[in-house]
């Protein structure tokens, strides 16, 4: 409270709010003395799955329970924040963007969720070593990667406007691709080609491991993940969409190589393990089909 008395901010984008009780007290500090709270939320609020692509701002929630506190704790500051809009008139903008890449972060879809410090070098360290990477499914499920440039732009976009008052925005590229066709880029922005391996989300999930639990798998890549922008868009005709998911996967590659970064991939990894059991597994299959045991 003190700061804000002392600088009078008109607007106020927060990044860091992530509790209920955050939310209240800081709606309840800037009530009456901002133009605007912008509150960044997470696409995490519509939870998984999809049962429209893209999906619309207008669609709300998608399934219930949440799978994580985290998009429960999102959900519930976004209702205390419109509440305080439709009651009090308090000047809210929720933006929600989504899973995103930038130069420290490549988005893995197998390794850990918290990508900042897991799995966000090792995917180019395999790819370049030519070793197996695990997609889930049969690589055809739809996902979109952001740039976290772009979301940045499209929160900076709606800063002091007006319409952008009392409504949720998705924070979303216009491009979408298959987990095959993500792979495949980033191997060939990397110098090289991937070597896919497809083993069923189902068979995944069902070796009860921690790097597996803690893994975007469970949460997001075993699900179509695919948001719309056309909201922003028809807002804002004259938004630049320059930052595409591509040149976002280009800058980490240049970034990381630049600063020596990329190291040698890790021997026997749960992923190798994961590879060499799938493999046996499927030729005991085909031996015992085919009689040949």
């Amino acid at each position: 409270e003190q700061v804000i008395e002392e600088y009078q901010p008109e607007i106020v984008a927060d990044f860091v709010c992530y509790k209920y009780y955050q939310a209240q007290l800081i709606s309840d500090v800037l009530m009456g003395k901002v133009k605007q709270y912008v509150f960044v939320s997470s696409i995490d609020y519509y939870n998984m799955p999809l049962n429209k692509l893209p999906w619309k701002e207008e669609y709300g929630v998608a399934a219930m329970p949440y799978v994580t506190e985290y998009a429960v704790s999102k959900y519930e500051c976004e209702n205390l924040l419109m509440k305080k809009y439709r009651e009090n008139g308090f000047p809210v903008t929720i933006v929600r963007p989504g899973y995103c890449i930038n130069k420290e972060a490549l988005l893995p879809f197998f390794h850990g969720r918290n990508w900042l410090t897991e799995g966000n070098r090792s995917v180019v360290e395999r790819l370049r070593a030519g070793k197996p990477l695990i997609v889930p499914g049969d690589g055809n499920t739809i996902f979109q990667p952001g740039s976290a440039k772009l979301h940045g732009e499209m929160i900076a976009w709606l800063l002091g406007q007006e319409i952008a008052i009392g409504e949720d925005w998705n924070c979303a590229p216009r491009e979408h691709s298959t987990l095959d066709e993500y792979v495949k880029l980033v191997a060939k922005l990397a110098g090289t080609t991937a070597k896919i391996v497809h083993i069923p989300s189902e068979v995944l999930l069902s070796l009860g491991l921690k790097e597996i639990e803690e893994s975007f798998l469970k949460v997001l890549t075993q699900y179509n993940y695919y948001y719309s922008s056309e909201k922003f868009a028809k807002a804002f005709p004259d938004f630049p969409w320059t930052s595409t998911p591509e040149q976002a996967i280009k800058e980490h590659i240049e970034w990381n190589d630049r600063n020596g970064l990329f190291g040698q991939a890790e021997e026997n990894t749960v992923e190798d393990r994961i590879i060499e059991a799938w493999e046996k597994c499927t030729e005991n299959m085909k031996r015992a089909v085919w009689g040949l045991e």
